[in-house]
């Protein structure tokens, strides 16, 4: 069987992006470790929020002092000398939890690519990779959005917001839902051409 250039590429893309994904949960755990080590307080951490502003708020748990921080989509950037270790730890811990999540659907795809590749489409396994890659998706999504409204609540009872409404919102269909039950849908598109090829060595 002829493997197509474009497939050998994009297994490769997979194979590579997958070890990337590793090298960064590794890169992730050293940074965390230098910081609750007290040696990186300048350093900005992400705190996952819908938030979305720049300015000064005000910071409330100490004295009434003004701390410029940048909001981007999806998180607040906060210098690590105005947070407790609790909310350094669940940042950490949701980073590495979110990267865990790409770092499996990457690896089944990877697989999935593979059996392509060996000419084995059609087996259960084969789709069951990609039904795996699916529940990822799904996995990335639910923990985003937890990570996101712990997220929300921290900065709105750490913070003074001073004049910034900003409502709790949820936005659907995300990305990784819409990834989620295309992967899905392709896996059972080739469960039913399994289902054929069956039926035709039956007749055969």
């Amino acid at each position: 069987m002829k493997k197509h250039l474009s497939l050998r590429l994009l297994s490769l893309l997979t194979r590579i992006f997958f070890w990337g994904t590793l090298v960064l949960i590794g890169i992730v755990m050293i940074i965390g470790i230098v910081i609750m080590t007290g040696k990186a307080q300048e350093v900005k951490l992400g705190i996952p929020s819908s938030l979305k502003l720049n300015r000064e708020i005000i910071y409330l748990p100490d004295s009434p002092v003004k701390v410029e921080v940048e909001f981007e989509t999806g998180s607040i950037k906060v210098p690590v000398r105005h947070l407790s270790n609790n909310i350094i730890w669940f940042v950490l811990s949701s980073t590495i939890l979110a990267l865990a999540c790409v770092a499996y659907i990457v690896f089944n795809f990877k697989k999935f690519m593979s059996r392509v590749l060996d000419g084995d489409t059609f087996s259960a396994s084969t789709i069951q990779f990609l039904r795996n890659a699916a529940v990822g998706f799904f996995a990335m999504e639910v923990l985003g959005f937890i990570a996101e409204t712990i997220g929300y609540f921290l900065i709105k009872q750490r913070f003074d917001l001073l004049d910034f409404n900003h409502p709790f919102t949820v936005s659907f269909p995300s990305l990784p839902i819409i990834l989620a039950l295309v992967l899905w849908g392709l896996a059972h598109i080739f469960s039913k051409g399994k289902e054929l090829e069956d039926e035709q060595k039956l007749t055969v």
